[in-house]
């Protein structure tokens, strides 16, 4: 029987790091295909100075799809482009091994593990622009109140309409009567 060591902690997703300006390299570049059909670029960003050196967050920017989402990819990629100095690219590897500042934040998703994601992009001397560079411990986080807990099972339909998660009421309760069926 072939030998094979595995440790339970080498499987869990490790927790996101706490919210701050980090200095990055885009170190990967994939286009995927969105849920609603469109395109996003998803770029592999490393921390590379800090205690949080060696962390990869994932950040995707859409290409393709509505035009909403294509006029914030568009944003987000001129941002992008202006932090690295770069009037423009031919291929998403011209991305790749430039150091610059990344504003890192906690997204929270119902029924997800949160997640870091990056919300604005900084040229490298950039660096100390703004206090608080690295945070020393995560910050703890309140619990969600009931309302916000109920707005978090709201979720969109079609894109358009939002449809609540509240469930149907039961024949008995429209009637007034116990219906056996």
């Amino acid at each position: 029987m072939p030998a094979f060591g595995f440790n339970r902690q080498d499987g869990e997703t490790p927790a996101p790091i706490p919210a701050g300006r980090y200095e990055t390299i885009i170190r990967s570049s994939d286009f995927k295909l969105t849920r609603s059909g469109g395109e996003r670029l998803v770029l592999g960003v490393d921390v590379i100075a800090g205690s949080y050196t060696g962390r990869r967050i994932w950040h995707a920017i859409n290409v393709a799809g509505s035009d909403g989402a294509i006029n914030h990819g568009r944003r987000a990629l001129a941002k992008l482009l202006g932090a690295l100095k770069l009037d423009k690219i031919e291929d998403t590897e011209e991305l790749h091994g430039k150091p610059l500042m990344a504003d890192v934040r906690i997204e929270s998703s119902f029924g997800y593990d949160d997640k870091n994601t990056i919300d604005d992009w900084h040229p490298l001397e950039d660096k100390g622009a703004r206090q608080g560079l690295e945070p020393a411990a995560p910050v703890a986080r309140a619990a969600p109140a009931a309302q916000d807990a109920q707005a978090r099972r709201t979720f969109m339909n079609n894109g358009n309409q939002a449809k609540s998660a509240t469930p149907k009421p039961t024949a008995a309760e429209i009637c007034g009567e116990d219906i056996p069926f």
